[in-house]
């Protein structure tokens, strides 16, 4: 994305998608990072981050999805290399956040490791202020501001959900089961082992099976597959029309196919195949 000059900075507002966190977490404030390819958890300080990790600037444009944009100036550290240098299995596919201000953020490992993408310590020569994510904030100039998490306190590198709770799903629902009855039940279990996955925060397999089976739903009434996307962008999203698949009938009760988000799904009883 395109940088920018000292003279072209202009001020940039303070939007929150959750609450904005009182400073009671700052005392005891630790980033705590799991995915690790030793399977450890590391936890760092703020003076650890500081010292340890080589300090470089860009003045970028954000984009705000309300419409709205300004050009800042941030410093931190190249996320990449900070993967790089805490031990992060970057063969996995997605990095998610957890935040003070109640916010969770997940993205792919390609953005994770673009130049651009920036774990930022400071604004405009000086510490990061609170208004804009104290003690940090990814700052993403490839994404729209709502990308950008803030008043980081965990990093979790993680891989994909396995394809067997898809298929799992598939088959409860072609069991006769009411789809997001099961789900919306699943869905309250939790545990204490986070993974990201589709644009969320999962605690235990069941919440697991439970977004496996909501997906499936979306798609099979043209919406995207988060939840947090239709959310987003609401009435901007218009669904797309049904696209056919080159499976033309279902081997499982013979209705018709089309194909939706790179799988193949009946329109009748939701057999689906991923490619």
């Amino acid at each position: 994305m395109r940088t920018y000059s000292r003279s072209d900075v202009t001020p940039l507002r303070n939007n929150y998608n959750g609450a904005t966190p009182t400073p009671a977490y700052l005392p005891g404030w630790t980033l705590t990072i799991s995915g690790l390819s030793s399977g450890r958890v590391e936890r760092l300080g703020i003076a650890d981050i500081l010292g340890r990790f080589a300090r470089h600037e860009q003045i970028t444009r954000l984009f705000c999805v309300e419409g709205w944009s300004a050009i800042g100036r941030w410093g931190g550290t190249p996320f990449a290399a900070f993967l790089h240098s805490v031990g992060a299995d970057t063969n996995a596919k997605y990095v998610g956040f957890k935040c003070a201000d109640d916010y969770y953020e997940s993205i792919d490992m390609a953005t994770a490791l673009h130049p651009q993408t920036l774990l930022t310590f400071q604004y405009d020569g000086e510490i990061l202020p609170a208004k804009y994510g104290f003690p940090m904030k990814l700052r993403m100039p490839t994404k729209l501001g709502y990308k950008n998490p803030k008043h980081i306190m965990e990093i979790f590198v993680t891989g994909p959900i396995s394809g067997s709770v898809g298929k799992l799903a598939s088959k409860m629902m072609r069991g006769g089961f009411r789809a997001m009855e099961v789900a919306r039940t699943l869905d309250t279990t939790t545990g204490t082992h986070a993974v990201w996955f589709n644009e969320r925060l999962l605690t235990s397999p069941e919440q697991a099976v439970a977004e496996c089976i909501m997906i499936m739903q979306r798609r099979l009434t043209n919406q995207p597959d988060s939840a947090r996307a239709t959310k987003v962008f609401g009435n901007q999203t218009q669904p797309a029309s049904p696209a056919r698949s080159p499976i033309r009938e279902c081997p499982d009760c013979h209705g018709p196919m089309r194909r939706a988000g790179g799988c193949d799904i009946c329109q009748h009883c939701s057999y689906s195949k991923c490619f």
